[in-house]
């Protein structure tokens, strides 16, 4: 990189040389500026200039002469060598190239000489190995020729393999040659009559049949007179074609031999015997022995002694390792599948004869592994599969259970036809079932939100206590008496509490040591050797010969209910009723009638009657039996459940399995006694499918199945205590939960179903609008009725089938649907004339008739107000629809329409009367709560 002269320091002139300095001005010259003067001038400066440069040149080379002329004489001895060996190069060329004495020509007409003759050479050498070659196949050909025709067939076929030999390596000119595609179209006319009569010759020296076996040493040649061996003509037949006779002949021996002695007793006979020209034979032949089942394995042994010394040891090493390794395979999966296998017994009794059969199976399969060639010592399958027989046996045992369990839950005919039994079980306390679903408070929301107690699980189990108080401190508060700590005895026995007609002191006045909540079931059928009693019968009205009958409550003397002179008698019943929460029906007075004419259980109300002590002592009842109905499948599947623990229980203590240390890993006991839990299974899973849904006893049927679960579940639990401490205990006891929470959402929604068909019914009613017109009362009439029929029938139905308890509890959550959907309708109307009033007092008696469905006995008080919270309610309803406003403040003041929330009874009061200033007042009053209890 130049480095920049600074701009303070003077630039030199740019050198120029002479003619540019000319060339210069020739090009400023001007046509008017130039002038032959200037000319002359241009031209003497350049002479002058060449003139000044001659002498410069001169002066240079004077200066140093001998320098120069050193130079120069090196100069002209360089031109002189160059021009010598020009002269000599192209005379060297001559040599070479010249066209008659030059080296190169000469040299490639020698070598073009040589090369013609190499070609020469070697096309004779290759005509030669063609030549020689094709002699050879030739007679290879000839020879081969001649021993098709005289039967050499061991010869022929070492003649094929040097001939075809020769053929794959043939010399590469004949490759295609024509005669050499000749030679192989010859050649293998000739191979494949060879391997023909090869494959005819061994046809008939090992012939399979159904019943025979014939293995002949040697053979003679078709048209020939030939006798080859069979073991020449098995070493003599291609790899492929042995291959695919011994296939051919392995899958015979599989199927006549080994698999069908296996499935049917054969006896074996071996024998030797000539064919018609006189040739030796083996023959093994079959003869079906049905009367001697004796096990097969003498059999196959003698079987394979025959392949051993007459079949083997002819074939070569490899194919005879290969197809007695096949066979060997084959017999013992014939042995497992086909013997074994099936043979597994299906009961602890046929086991050891089915043992010793697997002990001789082992001892086949070693025997067989030690004198067969090429067997390999790793495929001992049936050792490996007897070793684990007792699980082979639980498997096959349990799989033959569950099939068994499952003919027996699915439907083999109609449903209804099948057998049904009748289970007893302890009665729950009956009268006390309902009593938390009633009322007994002002507060408005304390059972709104589950008025049916449908997902209550303690609903039976609580209320003894509660409803015992009520029954007595409740009452003894009502009437304002105070009693004494030991009452008279005489005076108790002469005066009964009116409420103890309906039985509900009954449970409180028990020996303390009698249980009433035994959950232990007892089988019907160690009452009556038979049940047969029609499904609309009495189905709990049968008591077991063997049960001594339980004695009925004391009867309390009925009085014909009378009018109540005056409301205080109401209403002094009404708050005996709310406040015990059992009460019979309302009376009503001056034309009010009793909701229910059945309810004959009336109160002395001018004479208080003391209420007995809980000291006192009454003679101690055992718990009251109930009965409902099992379907005969519930009994077989418990029944399939208590053998199969039995089994199980049956083979851990046996040693029948001792020998085979394989089984002990896995206990065949715990497989079987595991089954247990999966026939429940499969009932829980199959057994509601087997259910018609179109069925016209659907009801029925729903809670037949719920009573089959809980009785299946009793059962299981019962079962469960006695059973030791096994690892099937705790399925068990997981399946009887199971069992008891898909009985429960059966009976539940048997319920939900009922219910809903009956909002359906009753939506025809339209809300019980307009009444008053005859049309909609006639709609509404026959809502009614067939909202009636339809409750009885399913009644009916499910009176058949369930416990008197739960069939009250199921009856009862209908009905008060039915009830409940009414009074709410009743009271959403604004306004109800007389004559609509009069027309739903009369609808609403109608379904007073089902107060039969809760009457156990005509000798029994109802049971309706225990099962159907909403009864009182809606008795009351249909009577104060024709009430008056003086009638309806009393008995609020006295606390009888406690049932009532108060916005309910201020808008029916608002609905039945007119704007007054007395209704505005009985409202006011009414909005304000209902009165405490005295």
């Amino acid at each position: 990189m130049a480095f920049p002269v600074p701009e303070h320091l003077p630039r030199g002139g740019a050198a120029q040389d002479v003619s540019t300095e000319i060339l210069t001005k020739v090009s400023e010259a001007t046509p008017k500026t130039l002038t032959a003067q200037l000319a002359s001038s241009w031209i003497a400066e350049l002479d002058r200039t060449i003139l000044q440069t001659k002498e410069r040149i001169h002066d240079r080379i004077y200066a140093e002469l001998p320098s120069f002329d050193r130079q120069l004489e090196t100069s002209k001895s360089v031109q002189q060598r160059l021009r010598n060996l020009s002269d000599n190069v192209r005379r060297l060329s001559d040599s070479l190239s010249h066209p008659q004495n030059g080296l190169l020509p000469n040299l490639v007409r020698s070598l073009t000489e040589h090369s013609a003759l190499a070609q020469q050479a070697a096309d004779s050498d290759v005509s030669l190995n063609a030549l020689s070659h094709l002699s050879e196949c030739n007679t290879e050909l000839q020879s081969l020729s001649g021993m098709v025709v005289e039967g050499k067939l061991t010869d022929a076929a070492m003649c094929c393999s040097s001939l075809q030999e020769l053929l794959d390596h043939a010399p590469q000119p004949l490759l295609k040659a024509d005669i050499t595609v000749d030679l192989k179209k010859r050649f293998r006319a000739l191979r494949d009559t060879v391997e023909e009569q090869l494959s005819d010759a061994y046809s008939r020296s090992i012939h399979v049949s159904a019943s025979e076996f014939v293995i002949c040493p040697s053979v003679q040649v078709r048209q020939s007179s030939t006798i080859i061996p069979l073991s020449g003509i098995l070493n003599s037949l291609t790899k492929s074609s042995l291959g695919a006779h011994l296939s051919s002949l392995r899958r015979d021996l599989i199927i006549h031999f080994i698999e069908s002695p296996l499935q049917q007793p054969m006896s074996l006979t071996v024998s030797d015997a000539k064919d018609d020209l006189g040739a030796p034979s083996h023959v093994l032949s079959l003869f079906p022995t049905p009367n001697n089942p004796t096990p097969p394995f003498k059999y196959l042994q003698a079987f394979y002694d025959f392949l051993s010394l007459h079949l083997f040891p002819i074939l070569p090493v490899s194919d005879r390792d290969d197809l007695s390794q096949a066979l060997f395979n084959s017999t013992t999966g014939a042995i497992l599948q086909l013997l074994l296998r099936p043979s597994i017994p299906s009961s602890l009794a046929t086991l050891p004869p089915f043992l010793e059969l697997v002990k001789q199976a082992t001892q086949f399969e070693k025997e067989s592994m030690t004198n067969l060639p090429g067997i390999s010592k790793a495929g001992e399958e049936v050792k490996y599969w007897a070793e684990n027989v007792g699980n082979h046996y639980a498997r096959k045992r349990r799989v033959d259970l569950l099939d068994f369990a499952r003919a027996l839950v699915l439907p083999k005919h109609k449903e209804g036809d099948e057998s049904i039994f009748r289970v007893e079980v302890p009665r729950e306390n009956a009268q006390t079932q309902g009593l938390e679903a009633i009322p007994a408070s002002g507060s408005d929301d304390e059972h709104g939100d589950d008025a049916w107690s449908l997902g209550d699980d303690t609903f039976v189990e609580s209320t003894e206590t509660h409803v015992g108080s009520a029954a007595r401190g409740d009452h003894n508060q009502e009437n304002g008496v105070e009693q004494p700590s030991k009452p008279d005895e005489k005076a108790t026995d002469i005066e009964d509490d009116p409420e103890d007609a309906w039985g509900w002191g009954d449970a409180d006045v028990e020996d303390d040591n009698v249980s009433s909540t035994d959950a232990s079931f007892v089988d019907a059928n160690s009452q009556a050797e038979d049940v047969d009693e029609s499904p609309w019968d009495e189905p709990w009205g049968d008591e077991p010969e063997d049960r001594p009958p339980t004695p009925p409550p004391a009867p309390v003397p009925a009085k014909q209910p009378k009018l109540a002179k005056g409301l205080e008698k109401l209403a002094a019943k009404g708050q005996r009723l709310s406040g015990s929460s059992a009460p019979s029906s309302p009376l009503i007075d001056k034309g009010l009638s009793a909701p229910h004419a059945t309810s004959t259980v009336t109160r002395n109300s001018s004479k208080p009657t003391p209420e007995p002590s809980p000291k006192v002592i009454q003679k101690a009842r055992g718990p009251e039996i109930e009965t409902f109905a099992v379907s005969g499948r519930a009994k077989d599947i418990m029944n399939l459940v208590e053998e199969i623990l039995a089994e199980g229980e049956q083979l851990s203590l046996s040693s029948v399995l001792e020998e085979f240390p394989g089984s002990a890993s896995s206990s065949p006991a715990t497989l079987i006694s595991q089954t247990a839990p999966n026939v429940l299974d499969i009932w829980r899973a199959l057994r509601p499918i087997a259910i018609p849904s179109t069925s016209t006893r659907l009801p029925e049927l729903s809670m037949r199945f719920s009573s089959d679960c809980l009785y299946l579940s009793k059962e299981v639990s019962a079962k469960t205590v006695k059973l030791p401490d096994v690892p099937v205990t705790k399925p068990l006891e997981e399946c009887a939960e199971r069992l008891v929470s898909l009985g429960e959402w059966w009976f539940d929604s048997a319920i939900e179903k009922q219910q809903q068909s009956v909002f359906a019914v009753l939506e025809r009613a339209k809300g019980f609008v307009d009444c008053s017109e005859p049309e909609q009362f006639d709609e509404c009439e026959m809502t009614i009725s067939t909202v009636l029929r339809q409750i009885m029938s399913i009644g009916q139905q499910w009176k058949s089938v369930l416990a008197r308890t739960r069939y009250y509890r199921a009856i009862g959550f209908v009905v008060d649907a039915a009830l409940s959907t009414i009074v709410e309708d009743v009271l959403k109307l604004p306004d109800i004339t007389e004559v609509e009033s009069s027309k739903l007092c009369e609808l609403c008696r109608m379904l007073n008739a089902l107060e039969s469905l809760f009457i156990e006995s005509v000798d029994e008080p109802s049971l309706v107000v225990v099962y159907v919270p909403s009864w009182l309610k809606y008795s009351y309803l249909s009577e104060l629809l024709e009430a008056s406003m003086a009638d309806i403040s009393y008995l609020f003041d006295e606390g009888a329409l406690i049932d009532f929330k108060v916005e309910e009874l201020a808008r029916l009061i608002k609905a039945l009367f007119s704007d007054t200033p007395l209704r505005a007042n009985t409202i006011a009053r009414v909005m304000r709560g209902h009165p405490l209890p005295q």
